[in-house]
C-alpha cells in the first residue's frame, strides 16, 4: 500500500509543495523583502514630538525636501542650544542611492532586521535590497544611536 501511494505521486507533489512553503516562509522572515518607506514630505515627522523631548533636540531648525535629482533626497534637522552644550539630530531620506555598501565595512549588527552601518554618531540603515537610505546623525543627543535608530525603524514601518 505504501508503495502504490509513493507511485502515485501523491508523496512527491506533498514533498515539493513542503518544500515550496518552506523555502516562501525563509524568504519571508528575511531582510531581502522589507521596505522602509522613506517619504520625503514627511522626514520631520519620523519622530514624536514626546521622543523628540526625549533624544534633547528642541525644535526643527532646517528642513529640505524632494531635492536633488529625481527629488530622492529629504533631511530634517533638530537642534537645541543649552548650558551643556549644542545638541543636534539630523535624519535624511535618500530613495535613489544605492545601498550595497550599507552593512559590509564594519559589521553593524542591524536595525530591526535591516542592514546598518555605524560610523560615531552616524548611523545608515539600508532601506530596501538595493536602493534606499536612512540616515541618522546624533551628535550629541540625550540618547544612544541606535535607540534612536530603532525608533525611527519602527515607525517608519508602520507608515
Amino acid at each position: 500500500m505504501a508503495r502504490s501511494w509513493l507511485r502515485s505521486g501523491v508523496a512527491w507533489r506533498l514533498a515539493g509543495v513542503s518544500a515550496v512553503l518552506a523555502m516562501a516562509g525563509a524568504c519571508s522572515s528575511g531582510g531581502a523583502d522589507k521596505l522602509l518607506v522613506l517619504d520625503g514630505s514627511k522626514v520631520c515627522e519620523v519622530f514624536t514630538p514626546e521622543q523628540i523631548l526625549e533624544y534633547g533636540v528642541g525644535t526643527v531648525s532646517a528642513q529640505v525636501k524632494n531635492s536633488g535629482p529625481e527629488n530622492a533626497f529629504s533631511s530634517c534637522v533638530w537642534k537645541s542650544a543649552g548650558p551643556s552644550g549644542t545638541r543636534l539630530l539630523t535624519v535624511s531620506f535618500d530613495n535613489k542611492q544605492l545601498n550595497d555598501w550599507v552593512g559590509d565595512k564594519n559589521r553593524t549588527e542591524p536595525v530591526s532586521g535591516y542592514r546598518a552601518s555605524l560610523a560615531s554618531d552616524i548611523m545608515s540603515i539600508a532601506s530596501g535590497p538595493d536602493i534606499g537610505v536612512l540616515t541618522i546623525d546624533s551628535r550629541d543627543a540625550a540618547k544612544p544611536i541606535r535607540d534612536i535608530a530603532e525608533a525611527a525603524v519602527a515607525r517608519l514601518m508602520k507608515k
